[in-house]
């Protein structure tokens, strides 16, 4: 059996509404943290439950032997792992269906080659 609540001015218990008892403890309970949960909105007191999540996308393009441009997208929560995230992904190009995989050089610049 679920909690009772206040729900636009009546007792609610699992989504069906529960008629008022004078003299129920658990209604009175109910009202009371109702009546507090309104004073402390109203107070600008209710504390807010949040999550940040940040991520860092990478998108990229490059064209294709084919002369069609070929789309990458790669999303992580660090910069730096989006980066490397993308090492040895491959893409297919839409068109001719060459696959390319994604690589690093010398320079740990990101570079696209023809998969072999």
């Amino acid at each position: 059996m679920g909690k009772l609540t206040v729900v636009n001015g009546q007792f609610v218990r699992d989504g069906q509404v529960v008629t008022p008892e004078f003299g129920n403890t658990e209604q009175i309970q109910a009202i009371k943290e109702y009546t507090a949960h309104i004073e402390a909105l109203e107070r600008g007191q209710l504390q807010l439950n949040y999550d940040i999540e940040l991520k860092a996308t990478l998108e990229g393009s490059f064209k294709c032997k084919c002369d069609t441009m070929v789309y990458i997208e790669y999303e992580d929560s660090d910069e730096d792992e989006c980066i490397s995230g993308v090492v040895g992904m491959t893409k297919n190009c839409r068109n001719c269906k060459t696959t390319y995989v994604i690589d690093k050089d010398e320079d740990d610049e990101l570079i696209v080659k023809i998969k072999q």
